[in-house]
């Protein structure tokens, strides 16, 4: 079959020859939208070393495991040519995601030619799944179990309250266009392997849902929904530690403190025995945490509610690093900068806030085209840089529209190995 629209291919990795690695290979969902209600698959590969012939293709499954005599060629939903020097790229594939991420079980393959093997034959070099992480702390608890709060690398989602499922028969709005982060709710986010979770609660009292999830002034779910998906998924993967970080206030808070305690108290009361101590504080390894009955870390953005109310389970909020920029470049600067600059050794959490933000004349005008568009822009350099650059130094890493990005991959993998480090040598001590 072939390949369908258009192969993004990027600059030779330099860094990524030099050091001779396997390729890295994944697939992904655009954000983009189409004139159906699914979007397509993304196939990206890097730190290959192309020869004539080399091709990544989609597969139904891995094709690794293939039988009966077929070749890789007659085994691929899609396929794209990889040339000498080509060592990065991505390509939309022309076939469309399952509309639940359960479904997209669909796999990517670098191929290496039949005319570089002394048989003739075609060699997978590298293979990614789609897949959940529902349980992956869980999974690599003799691993992870000595690492810090701090030192986990936490997939996370920015606005991650304002999702949506886009349906071709409703006409998006500009308001839509630009609130809606996500296209997943929460229990899906978090099925995904999503640990961090950045929340922004508006206040309605003359509602008939009093505690609501904003975008800015956009009032999108009733604050009811997100925290059931949090206390679902808790119950069903138990050794799951999420991150609920509430941030802002945008809508009905004022300067009273008295609406800030009643939505502690709402808080509270929902997550009750699922809120996680507060002594515990961010330098706890996940062991403590698994040793003590909660697994909701509930931060939250104020300090001085924090200490009015002493009894409450309340953390220090994460430390957003937002660079509130509209380009690509800009973008990666202000990344390169503030995690370079030692953000991992401050007593806190923090997050790298790794996605544009458009400003107000953007929108008005749709400049951007919206932060699907934008999400686009920068979701496959954000995952590259936090796979080869910034794992070591970043906490949460929050990004929109997640299953536009391999950022969950990338930190189970980056966990798994730093735990089994850690883990090694504290046995040689």
């Amino acid at each position: 079959m072939s390949w369908v629209a258009i192969s993004l291919v990027l600059a030779a990795s330099l860094s990524g020859a030099a050091r001779g690695a396997t390729p890295w290979v994944s697939v992904t969902v655009s954000p983009l939208l189409t004139t159906t209600p699914k979007r397509q698959l993304v196939v990206s590969w890097a730190h290959a070393q192309p020869q004539a012939g080399d091709w990544v293709g989609l597969f139904a499954s891995d094709p690794s495991n293939a039988a009966g005599g077929r070749s890789l060629s007659g085994l691929a939903l899609a396929r794209v040519e990889v040339a000498p020097g080509e060592a990065e790229g991505r390509a939309l594939s022309g076939v469309e995601a399952a509309r639940d991420a359960e479904e997209v079980t669909q796999c990517a393959a670098y191929v290496r030619a039949a005319d570089a093997h002394p048989r003739g034959e075609e060699r997978v070099l590298a293979v990614a799944c789609a897949r959940m992480y529902p349980d992956w702390m869980g999974d690599l608890a003799a691993s992870i179990g000595g690492l810090r709060l701090k030192e986990v690398l936490l997939p996370g989602t920015h606005d991650s309250g304002a999702y949506r499922r886009y349906s071709p028969l409703v006409p998006q709005t500009i308001v839509e266009k630009y609130s809606i982060t996500q296209e997943e709710d929460i229990g899906t986010q978090l099925r995904l392997g999503v640990r961090y979770l950045d929340i922004r609660v508006g206040h309605y009292p003359s509602t008939s849902a009093r505690w609501w999830v904003n975008h800015g002034v956009v009032r999108l779910h009733p604050l009811q929904d997100v925290v059931d998906d949090v206390k679902d998924f808790i119950r069903n993967h138990p050794n799951e530690v999420v991150i609920f970080d509430v941030q802002e206030f945008p809508v009905g808070f004022g300067e009273d403190l008295s609406v800030h305690r009643a939505l502690v108290a709402f808080l509270s009361e929902e997550l009750a025995e699922l809120a996680a101590p507060k002594a515990l504080g961010w330098d706890a390894t996940l062991a403590r945490v698994w040793a003590q009955r909660g697994r909701v870390v509930l931060a939250y953005d104020r300090a001085d509610v924090i200490a009015s109310l002493p009894t409450a389970p309340l953390w220090p909020a994460v430390r957003q690093l937002w660079g509130d920029v509209r380009t690509l470049d800009a973008l990666r600067d202000y990344l390169h900068r503030v995690i370079g600059s030692g953000a991992s050794s401050q007593p806190s959490a923090h997050a790298a806030m790794a996605e544009l933000t458009p400003n107000a004349w953007d929108v008005v005008l749709d400049q951007l085209g919206g932060l699907r568009k934008m999400a686009d822009a920068v979701n496959a350099e954000m995952t590259e840089l936090l796979r080869d650059e910034w794992a070591a130094n970043t906490n949460a890493f929050a990004v929109d529209f997640v299953r536009g990005t391999d950022v969950v991959r990338v930190a189970v993998d980056f966990n798994r190995h730093r735990g089994e480090r850690a883990r090694a040598g504290r046995s040689r001590a």
